[in-house]
This record gives structure tokens, sequence and C-alpha cells, in this order.
């Protein structure tokens, strides 16, 4: 509910517009393990991850989002990638998956993403 991402509210309500970056999302070379909404625990690149396979009668492609915490904002999460890429071409990134851990009520699960 923070207001950090009042954006991504907008943009959902407003889809016609252009109010969220349009390069947020990209084809994700992950493998399917990935596949939910880890987090993306990289210095300078703490965000969200969703991750899903897109599917369609011709097709079957891997894709992922970046929402990022209430740290940074989009644009600078996304110029971080951005410069690592040119930089690199490719670059590991850090994940955790949360191993199914229940993050709304288990406070000990939140504790630890917390830190």
């Amino acid at each position: 509910m923070d207001k950090a991402y009042d954006r991504v509210r907008d943009q959902l309500r407003n889809p016609d517009k252009t109010i969220y970056p349009l390069d947020f999302w990209f084809a994700a070379p992950f493998p399917k393990d990935v596949i939910g909404a880890p987090l993306v625990i990289e210095k300078d690149l703490e965000s969200i991850l969703p991750t899903f396979v897109l599917k369609t009668d011709f097709s079957e492609r891997m894709f992922s989002a970046v929402v990022p915490l209430t740290t940074r904002s989009i644009e600078e999460i996304i110029q971080e990638l951005k410069d690592r890429f040119a930089k690199d071409g490719m670059f590991p990134v850090a994940l955790d998956l949360m191993d199914q851990a229940d993050y709304l009520s288990d406070i000990e699960a939140i504790k630890q993403m917390l830190h």
C-alpha cells in the first residue's frame, strides 16, 4: 500500500497512457524454477522480479518485470540494469526465491526477508 507504488496503480487504471516506463520488462533468460516473484537482492538492483510464462496458440516465452522496492525508483533500477548490461553484455543477478515461505503471517520469515 506504499505510495511509492501509486505509479503502478495509475498505470493499471489507465492502460492507454504511458505512466510507467516502457522498458520495465524483458524476455527473461532464466530457468523455469524462477517463475514467481523472487526478490532481487543484488546491490543497487534490489527489487521484485515477477517472472512468468506467456503462452499463446503460437508461442511460449518467459518474461520478467521489474518492480522496485521503496528504496529506489524504477528509473534508477532500469538504468543500473542497462549500465551493467552495456559494460558486460551479461551479468549474474542474485535472487532470493523465498522458498515458499509465508511472508504474510510468519514473522520470522518476514524478518529474514528484510535482512
